[in-house]
């Protein structure tokens, strides 16, 4: 019904107004595109109604085109904000714990996203064994030094084991974490 009353519309402003018709259907794109994408948005926010619809393929191409490049940027800030594109998962509790320096009171306080695998099927079982594996986490911390854990190789190689230790935890027939990530990391 829509298509049938915009070919008629289109006919008609043909037929009759010839260069109002030329300014409605050449000049106007650039209106009519903002009018559409402004339409789509307030759609994918609720609201808007479908009676709007653009009378220029060439305006749908463009409008189509400038969505998706929105999307791709969209994408490419949340990969970069996300940490590498991966969902940042379930966050866990922060860690304090002492660290195992010799005749000294150092502490280290962290906090860990997990990025599992399958999330749908994998956080039931990280929340049932939280208790397990912040008592692994925890011991595993505590038999670390200041130095151990200095520079991006230390946190590189801890990073490894955590995700070893939370893997063993979970299950022992399957990785389930894909990665972990220190959201933060402070010795004193």
């Amino acid at each position: 019904m829509k298509s049938k009353l915009l070919i008629i519309i289109v006919a008609i402003l043909l037929l009759a107004g010839g260069g109002g018709a030329y300014y409605f259907l050449v000049l106007g794109k650039k209106e009519s595109a903002e009018a559409k994408k402004k339409d789509h948005h307030e759609e994918e926010e609720g609201g808007g109604d479908e009676a709007h619809a653009s009378l220029d393929p060439q305006a749908d191409a463009a409008n189509k085109k400038a969505d998706e490049e929105g999307e791709e940027e969209e994408e490419a800030a949340e990969e970069h904000r996300g940490g590498h594109g991966e969902n940042n998962g379930p966050r866990i509790d922060p860690f304090v714990v002492n660290l195992a320096d010799p005749g000294s009171r150092r502490y280290l306080r962290m906090n860990l996203s997990i990025a599992l695998k399958k999330p749908a099927e994998d956080e039931p079982l990280l929340q049932a064994r939280m208790p397990q594996l912040r008592d692994a986490v925890l011991l595993l911390l505590s038999s670390k030094t200041a130095a151990q854990l200095q520079g991006p190789e230390g946190k590189t190689a801890l990073r490894q084991e955590l995700i070893e230790q939370v893997n063993q935890v979970l299950t022992k027939k399957k990785k389930v974490v894909k990665n972990l990530y220190f959201t933060e990391f402070l010795i004193q």
